[in-house]
């Protein structure tokens, strides 16, 4: 999984490998995030492309969540949090999707997330 998307970083990003099933992506200035947004659709559907072993063929999915930054506004942990907060509410909606973290619903959605967390419960979205 992790070589089929790194074919597909470009020079100003890096891939994070989160833990076994979940990466994140670490990219420069973003001018315009509906071009990031379809880049990454595309990229999803490399992901997704169907792979042979041991004589089967298995097909993957793609829940992706985007949360944007800007220099100095968000620590780190925060958008990762934000960034995941989006991938469990793609999850959510069915999976193998895209979602981006909206402004205007940020802070409801991570309200919401962070209060199931400290509850020891699964997310609400």
């Amino acid at each position: 999984m992790a070589r089929r998307i790194m074919r597909n970083i470009e020079g100003n990003e890096m891939l994070a490998r989160i833990d076994l099933c979940r990466f994140g992506i670490l990219s420069g200035e973003v001018s315009d995030p509906r071009t990031f947004k379809a880049k990454l659709e595309k990229m999803q559907e490399v992901i997704c492309a169907p792979m042979q072993l041991a004589g089967r063929h298995y097909v993957r999915t793609a829940s992706i969540g985007i949360a944007f930054v800007t220099p100095g506004s968000t620590p780190g942990d925060e958008v990762l949090l934000q960034a995941e907060t989006m991938m469990l509410d793609a999850r959510h909606r069915g999976g193998d999707r895209i979602e981006v973290l909206e402004p205007s619903v940020r802070m409801l959605k991570l309200a919401r997330v962070k209060k199931s967390l400290r509850r020891g419960a699964p997310p609400v979205l």
